[in-house]
Formats: C-alpha cells, structure tokens, sequence
C-alpha cells in the first residue's frame, strides 16, 4: 500500500530532480524515494582500506621490478636491431669497398627479411606469439 506525501521545493531545484530522474529512467516519485532511502543509510568518518600500506608498498615494488625488466629488456632488443642494422651495412661495405650510399640502401633493403626474421625467431616465445595464420601478437 502507498501513501501520497507532498514535497514542496525550488523550482529550479524541481527541474533539476525531474531531469536526474529522467536520466535514471525513474519516475520523480522513485528517484524522490531513492534518494530519501540513500540519505538515511548510516555512514561512519572511519574508512577501512581493502590493502594496508605495506600490501600497496609491495604491489608498487613489484611494478617497478618489472617495469625495469620491461625497460631492460626493450634496451637490450633496440640494441639488437641496431646492431643488425650496423652489422648488415659494415659488412656490405666490408665486402664490396668503395661501394656508394645507393648501392648500401640497396642492400639493406634486399636482406632485410632475413634480418626481421632473425629477430622474430630471438623474440618469439619471450616477447611475442605467432598463431598457426602467421598472426603476431605481443604477450
């Protein structure tokens, strides 16, 4: 059984309920209702956290650890490709003296592939996974 009860407010302030009602998908009466109920629920000033410090402490070292291992990691594969890329145009130019600048992209260009997949096959397992279509996907 319901019992009609009249509230008087702003008009302004009136509006304002109609329109977080509507935004709700509530009636006025049943937004009204809500947030009667939601004023009386108890509440105390003490909080208790679901982790103390000393767990966000740890939890944040643990992600530093592997922040750095992430940071150290990526180094080491920049480090790689730069050396593959240095490695490639040293020993082109080792092998074929006095070659000129085009001659030089030329190659790089030719043996890239080989290159890419040298480092593909160091990486993968560690850093990416290939499904059975050759699809690539970092871990």
């Amino acid at each position: 059984m319901s019992r009609h009860i009249a509230v008087y407010a702003p008009e302004d302030e009136a509006e304002e309920w109609e329109e977080k009602a509507s935004e709700m998908g509530m009636s006025l009466s049943e937004w009204v209702m809500s947030m009667t109920r939601a004023g009386q629920k108890p509440f105390g000033r003490e909080v208790t956290p679901n982790q103390s410090q000393d767990d966000f402490r740890q939890q944040r070292n643990d992600y530093r650890k592997e922040l750095q291992r992430a940071r150290d990691r990526i180094e080491e594969l920049e480090e790689r490709v730069h050396r593959s890329e240095r490695d490639a145009v040293v020993g082109y130019i080792d092998e074929n003296p006095g070659a000129e600048y085009g001659d030089v992209v030329q190659h790089v260009v030719n043996t890239v592939n080989s290159r890419v997949t040298e480092i593909l096959d160091d990486v993968e397992g560690d850093d990416i996974e290939i499904d059975e279509q050759g699809r690539m996907y970092t871990k």
